[in-house]
């Protein structure tokens, strides 16, 4: 293992850590293939554990935030999200597309929200951001897990030294997931937004529930009787050819599965 060099990135430093020498070279990689720089940052003020941004205009490089409190060691998190940005990359330039909010999905969601008792008396200026954090949070959701599934596949497959990191990564994101199927999400959430969202829980936790052969983490679902939805979710999965040219048909595919392919919508992307 070698120490990663510090360099200024977008005005911030590369973070030094140690990381692995398999790291190291899918690193080295991910840049050759792209044709752009892999800064990895530090950043205590992401809601999540990690992220990952594509290269754009004024910050040539792909930027991979971890979060200090991160469960998993950081070679887990940069192996992820090189992988993932390698996906993409597999794509032709007239084919990369990011994905993001639609117009029509803002109107859509926020017709449902309306319906909602706490909605009726906040007013429609009152929950607009709600409507907008909500709708983010949903579409989020729908890109990273099925996304996010086939990477980790990947991940077990290809880095068995990353194994035991990758549980250690994977275990708060299925706690935080059956926390979702509480009262209090669901008071605030139009009931298509929820069960779409259980769904993607659903195919998430059985998945993992195969892979680990622990199929008790699939039992919550099945009590709250979105199991089979899942199911349906993880059958395009598996169905859909595992290469990052159809990650963007297998997201659509889910969308039409939930029936919210009006809620998003794909932005061409361009190069720095």
């Amino acid at each position: 293992m070698r120490r990663f060099v510090d360099r200024y990135v977008a005005g911030k430093i590369r973070i030094g850590v140690e990381i692995r020498e398999k790291t190291r070279k899918l690193i080295a990689e991910t840049e050759q293939m792209t044709g752009f720089q892999v800064a990895v940052t530090e950043d205590a003020n992401i809601q999540t554990f990690a992220t990952v941004q594509m290269a754009v205009w004024d910050r040539p490089s792909h930027l991979i935030r971890i979060h200090p409190k991160a469960p998993a060691a950081f070679d887990y998190y940069i192996v992820h999200y090189c992988r993932m940005i390698q996906r993409f990359f597999e794509n032709p330039p007239e084919e990369r597309h990011l994905f993001g909010m639609g117009e029509k999905g803002r109107y859509h969601f926020l017709k449902l929200l309306k319906s909602l008792p706490f909605a009726k008396r906040m007013g429609e200026v009152a929950i607009l951001p709600i409507c907008e954090q909500l709708l983010a949070g949903f579409l989020t959701h729908l890109r990273t897990i099925p996304l996010g599934l086939r990477v980790d596949n990947w991940i077990f497959n290809e880095h068995p030294e990353l194994i035991e990191t990758q549980r250690l990564a994977i275990q708060p994101q299925l706690q935080d997931a059956n926390r979702s199927a509480g009262n209090q999400f669901r008071s605030v959430c139009p009931p298509q937004v929820f069960d779409d969202t259980m769904a993607i829980n659903a195919a998430f936790a059985q998945f993992w529930a195969e892979k680990w052969g622990q199929p008790e983490l699939a039992v919550p679902y099945k009590a709250s009787g979105h199991l089979a939805a899942g199911g349906k979710l993880l059958k395009i999965l598996h169905d859909t050819p595992d290469s990052g040219r159809t990650d963007r048909a297998l997201i659509d595919a889910w969308g039409v599965e939930l029936g919210v392919t009006q809620w998003y919508a794909w932005i061409p992307y361009k190069n720095p």
